[in-house]
C-alpha cells in the first residue's frame, strides 16, 4: 500500500515518519490501544488533522505491526529472535530477557525464585530457557579439541 499522508523528512523529527509533516508520528497519530493519546484527550484538540488521516495512520501503523512481526521468529516454544532485541540473542518470548542471561544466573546459583523477582520473569519463564538450552546443547555437534602444534606432547 502507498501512504500519500505519511512523510518522512530527516530535518523534523529526527525523520520519524509523520502525518502529512504535522509533527504528528504516523505509525499511531495519536492512537493506541484503541484510545486517543493526543493533548486534550481527544483527536477534536487536533483541527489540522482530517478523517483520511486518521484512517491512514491506523494502516500504516497496522503495516508497521505486520513488518514487526516478519522480523519475529519463534526458535523455539516460548523462545524468539529479533534482530531489534538484545543484539538478536534468543530471548523469552515477549520480552527483552535474553536466555543465557536467565541460565547465567542459575549456573551462578540464584534460586529459580531469585531468578524470577530478578529477571521479573515467570516459573515458566524460566523452565522455558532451561529447556531452550538443554535442546541447543543436545543438537550442537561434538567439540574437538584444537590442539596448538608448537606444545610438547600434543599433536
Amino acid at each position: 500500500m502507498k501512504f500519500t499522508r505519511i512523510t518522512v523528512n530527516d530535518q523534523q523529527m529526527g525523520g520519524v515518519p509523520c502525518i502529512r509533516g504535522l509533527r504528528i508520528p504516523g505509525r499511531h497519530g495519536g492512537w493506541h490501544g484503541g484510545r486517543w493519546h493526543g493533548r486534550g484527550g481527544s483527536p477534536e484538540c487536533l483541527p489540522d488533522l482530517a478523517a483520511a488521516d486518521i484512517q491512514e495512520a491506523l494502516h500504516y501503523a497496522a503495516e508497521a505491526v505486520r513488518e514487526r512481526e516478519r522480523l519475529l521468529m519463534e526458535v523455539f516454544p516460548g523462545v524468539s529472535v529479533d534482530a531489534g532485541v538484545r543484539f538478536g540473542k534468543p530471548c523469552i518470548a515477549g520480552t527483552r530477557m535474553d536466555v543465557a542471561t536467565v541460565v547465567a544466573a542459575l549456573g551462578a546459583g540464584e534460586s529459580c525464585e531469585e531468578v524470577k523477582r530478578n529477571c521479573s520473569l515467570s516459573r515458566e519463564q524460566v523452565l522455558t530457557a532451561l529447556r531452550y538450552a538443554a535442546h541447543v546443547a543436545a543438537h550442537l555437534p561434538p567439540a574437538r579439541p584444537s590442539f596448538d602444534r608448537g606444545q610438547k606432547g600434543k599433536p
